[in-house]
C-alpha cells in the first residue's frame, strides 16, 4: 500500500436460534364425577406457531381412570370406595395431559377431580314371618344388608297397638289378642339419606 494503510476482511458467523414453539390447552374445567357413574372430560391443545399436535399422554390418573389420546379424552366410574363417604367427596389433584407438536414443543395443563359419595340404601334379605299364634308372642328379626357398611337405625311406621320394635336390631315383637290379618310397616335408615321400607 503506497499510502501505508491495509484492510483485512473477516467472515461473521451468526446462529439465529429458533423460537421455541408454544403448546397450549384451552380452557377446561375440572371434573366432577359421582361412584358409580362414568364421566368423561375432552381435553384440547394447539401450537401458538399454527403446528401439528402430533400426540397427547396423561399422566397421575387415579385408580380407574383412562384417558384416550386418540379422542382426547379423560373417562372415569369412580367406585364406591372412592370418594370419603361421611364428608360425601373426595379430590384428585395433579391428573396432568401433555400434548407435543411437531418439533416437539410442548404443554402441559393440570387437572382435579371431584369425587361426590353416591349412598346405597339398606336391603331387606330376609322376608318377615307372616303367621302368628293369639296369645303368642310373635317376633321377626329382619336381615338386611347396607353396602356401605352403615350403622343402621330401625322404625316401625305403621303397626298395631302394642307393637314394638328394637330400634338397633329392627326386631319386631307382638302379641296378638284376636285372630285376623294385621299389617306393619317397618323402616330402616342408614343415617345417610338411605331409607327402606
Amino acid at each position: 500500500d503506497p499510502e501505508g494503510l491495509s484492510s483485512e476482511e473477516k467472515n461473521l458467523n451468526i446462529k439465529v436460534n429458533d423460537v421455541p414453539t408454544q403448546v397450549a390447552f384451552n380452557p377446561v374445567g375440572n371434573l366432577s364425577a359421582y361412584e358409580g357413574k362414568t364421566s368423561t372430560l375432552q381435553v384440547l391443545a394447539k401450537s401458538l406457531q399454527g403446528l401439528a399436535i402430533v400426540a397427547y399422554s396423561a399422566a397421575n390418573l387415579p385408580l380407574g381412570m383412562s384417558f384416550d389420546a386418540a379422542t382426547r379424552t379423560l373417562s372415569w366410574t369412580p367406585g364406591y370406595d372412592q370418594s370419603d363417604h361421611e364428608s360425601g367427596t373426595k379430590t384428585y389433584s395433579g391428573i396432568t395431559v401433555t400434548a407435543t407438536d411437531s418439533s416437539g414443543g410442548k404443554g402441559m395443563i393440570s387437572l382435579d377431580v371431584l369425587v361426590n359419595d353416591v349412598n346405597r340404601a339398606p336391603v331387606y334379605k330376609s322376608t318377615p314371618s307372616t303367621s302368628g299364634i293369639v296369645g303368642v308372642g310373635y317376633i321377626d328379626n329382619p336381615q338386611v344388608e347396607d353396602a356401605d357398611g352403615d350403622k343402621l337405625s330401625y322404625s316401625l311406621v305403621t303397626a298395631l297397638s302394642g307393637a314394638t320394635i328394637d330400634k338397633t336390631t329392627g326386631a319386631v315383637s307382638y302379641t296378638p289378642n284376636a285372630g285376623g290379618n294385621f299389617n306393619f310397616t317397618r323402616r330402616v335408615d342408614d343415617l345417610h339419606s338411605g331409607i327402606t321400607d
